[in-house]
């Protein structure tokens, strides 16, 4: 009889391994996992690479949104652009008690949540800025992956990949690489729309009353969002006081700051005085957004027109495809409010980081969108993140995108 002949024992087998043969062998949702994060990186990367080349070549311009006019030098100071300045004075010296005599910007008009991450990071012994990154990439990973979570709630995993890769690469997404405060919002409102969704009530409502202590616009939608959930949950059946909870909840984080404003600066107008006085911003009812849609017929008259055209095409392309694949009531909502805040407002309007917090939208882009024209898609966006890249941080008159 012929001797039969034993493999190596399945412990070698592991050690001699290529790491490709060990990550094929994962489980499928750790794979699933493990995969998008490495096309999250590599959206990263892309924003670092473009963020760097500025730095390199010193196109930063004399101010870059900085108040104090200073020269921009060195990739380190241009990562302290526009907002991100803003936010680390928050998180380094708080709140003034006062307004500025002569009416100018300050730091009352940034809500705390954000800056409380960031000096949360010195218990690491991370500085301001770096923790501020952190905290930016790691947020915006979650919101990658809730964006999976999503789709795979509603259709299935292929379209929910499509979607999550989308948004990873979707040109607003440059923020997740730097120090603002969308990352963390987005992240915190997929948090509630996924819990929300899954009648995870209190979760669902911790996580807006987060969200709102991060942003006031994602906070506004969340807390009708809540409401449009638990209203069904009550129509469909028997209710649950925990949804009612979930809706009273979700107001707490704005709330709790002007409540605060009020009480350190000893008037209630303090916050809507700051947005208007000092960061003209306020309801202008679509009046901007309107005059500003003139801007898309000519984008070759300035480089802040190459924005308006991204973010006028990414706002299109998302209402067509939640026309042609409809959500789930309640994201649908989140979704509405979010864009009706932006167009009603002063100062954002046509915005892509504002589209960046559309989650449900680009899920349903995701679903609509064949799976053959990734190919082509992904590439475009990614050289359109390094565009508005060039052109935020670049162009010292540009808003950020």
């Amino acid at each position: 009889m012929a001797e039969t002949t034993l493999g190596p024992p399945k412990a070698e087998l592991d050690r001699n391994a290529s790491w490709t043969d060990r990550w094929r062998r994962l489980p499928g949702p750790a794979w699933a996992t493990g995969s998008l994060l490495l096309i999250y990186l590599a959206s990263r990367l892309t924003v670092v690479a473009a963020t760097a080349t500025v730095a390199w070549l010193d196109l930063s311009g004399p101010r870059c949104g900085d108040v104090t006019d200073q020269p921009i030098n060195g990739y380190g100071e241009l990562l302290r652009c526009w907002d991100t300045q803003w936010f680390l004075r928050v998180a380094a010296e708080g709140y003034p008690r006062a307004l500025p005599a002569d009416g100018g910007p300050t730091t009352l008009a940034f809500f705390p949540g954000y800056p409380a991450t960031i000096a949360a990071g010195d218990v690491l012994g991370l500085s301001p800025l770096v923790a501020a990154l952190v905290v930016s990439l790691i947020a915006g990973a979650i919101a990658t992956l809730l964006v999976e979570r999503m789709g795979r709630l509603i259709r299935t995993p292929e379209a929910a990949r499509r979607a999550a890769v989308l948004f990873a690469f979707f040109p607003g997404a440059v923020v997740f690489s730097w120090g603002y405060s969308e990352a963390l919002a987005v992240a915190l409102a997929g948090i509630a729309l996924v819990a929300s969704y899954r009648e995870r009530w209190l979760i669902a409502g911790l996580a807006a009353a987060l969200a709102g202590s991060v942003r006031a616009d994602v906070g506004i939608a969340l807390t009708v969002a809540m409401l449009v959930a638990a209203a069904l949950s009550f129509r469909h059946k028997q209710g649950d006081w925990r949804a009612v909870a979930a809706v009273a909840a979700s107001p707490i984080g704005i709330l709790g700051y002007l409540g605060f404003v009020w009480a350190w600066t000893g008037s209630a107008t303090t916050w809507s005085r700051t947005q208007s006085e000092g960061w003209d911003q306020h309801m202008d009812w679509g009046k901007h957004a309107l005059t500003s849609l003139g801007g898309v017929l000519r984008p070759w008259d300035s480089p802040s027109r190459v924005v308006l055209v991204v973010a006028v095409a990414g706002l299109a392309v998302a209402v067509l495809a939640l026309v042609k694949r409809p959500m789930p009531l309640p994201w649908l909502t989140y979704v509405v409010v979010l864009v009706g805040i932006s167009l009603v407002s002063s100062q954002v309007g046509f915005r892509p980081r504002a589209e960046v917090l559309l989650l449900p939208a680009f899920v349903a882009v995701g679903m609509w969108m064949p799976h053959r024209h990734m190919a082509w898609v992904v590439p475009g966006l990614a050289a359109l993140q390094v565009v508005l890249t060039v052109l935020w941080l670049g162009a010292p008159l540009i808003a950020p995108p």
